[in-house]
């Protein structure tokens, strides 16, 4: 008996620890971070100053981490005066980008103008899907989660 429950904590650590790399693979641990309760939840909403320039301001960022300070998930929200609110998330696996959406909608929330997901594999696009004719170049995809996962780990500090 306790030789099954070592060989399952071994595979689930193995599990825990491999990297994620297909696109089924990668769909499978967005459903898992989606689920998992037991993430470290940290917000943090701006003031009508902080972030914010003429075209655009970040109104929130909210991120998900596991117990060793890992950040998961991290979800954003921008508003472009008078024009539209994007939404973004991004998911990383051993501070690895794995997936990102990225929602823009119109101010009235009417009409959407981008929906599009990535996946990435070691930095390097590996699928990408988009639901409108607009969609948004990977490599700012790629920077803007180094921006944000950058961000949210100074915080913690």
């Amino acid at each position: 008996m306790k030789k099954t429950i070592y060989i399952t904590a071994i595979v689930v650590f193995l599990h825990g620890c491999r990297e994620v790399n297909s696109i089924s693979e990668i769909d499978s641990y967005v459903k898992l971070i989606d689920v998992q309760t037991d993430l470290e939840e940290n917000t943090v909403e701006f003031d009508e100053q902080a972030f914010q320039n003429e075209e655009q301001r970040i109104q929130s960022i909210n991120s998900l981490s596991d117990k060793e300070g890992s950040i998961k998930k991290i979800q954003a929200v921008i508003t472009l005066p008078g024009q539209e609110t994007n939404y973004l998330e991004f998911y990383y696996n051993q501070d690895s980008l794995k997936y990102a959406s990225f929602i823009a909608v119109t101010h009235t929330l009417l009409d959407t103008i981008i929906n599009s997901e990535y996946y990435f594999n070691s930095s390097s696009l590996i699928g990408q899907n988009d639901w409108e004719e607009e969609s948004i170049d990977p490599q700012l995809i790629i920077q803007s989660s180094q921006f944000y996962i950058a961000y949210m780990n100074q915080l913690k500090e």
